[in-house]
């Protein structure tokens, strides 16, 4: 049985929480024997599932939101991680040759922008150390530092 949020996201029967927008379900709880189970199953091959970092249970790789107790799941690592390379080997440093003095003068202050090409509007990225771009959603909290939903951020897959 499939059940709807009030947004008519469709979820797997047993979901106490929406997939993609993390709404409880009406009359639905955390199962903890759904998460006890999912961390004493074999792991299999496959990678198309993530462990949820709060209860442990295992939701179809890339959901929002835990279907068990509704946590986030931005960030979740894989169930099944991939096996992978193993780390490149860090060069040896050496040693580097004074510097000219003509070179070591105090840099002058850096400067960013962005200007979106559609409409020609420029955002300052000047002063910050890290800069969120993306689209606002204020159900999962997010408020990036360049908003790109009037430049067609969702249509264009931001």
């Amino acid at each position: 049985m499939v059940v709807y949020c009030s947004l008519h996201h469709e979820n797997p029967d047993g979901s106490a929480f929406c997939d993609e927008c993390g709404e409880p379900l009406a009359g639905a709880a955390p199962d903890p024997a759904a998460a006890a189970t999912s961390q004493a199953a074999p792991e299999s091959a496959a990678t198309d599932t993530q462990r949820c970092p709060s209860c442990g249970a295992e939701n179809p790789a890339g959901e929002a939101f835990c279907s068990n107790c509704g946590v986030s799941m931005l960030g979740a690592p894989a169930a099944n991680p991939a096996t992978s390379a193993p780390p490149a080997p860090v060069p040896e440093p050496s040693v580097a040759a004074a510097p000219d003095p003509a070179l070591a003068a105090a840099p002058s202050a850096l400067s960013a922008r962005l200007i979106v090409e559609a409409d020609n509007q420029e955002f300052d990225l000047s002063g910050k150390d890290t800069i969120m771009i993306g689209r606002e959603d204020a159900v999962s909290n997010i408020f990036p530092d360049v908003d790109l939903t009037p430049h067609g951020g969702e249509e264009g897959g931001v």
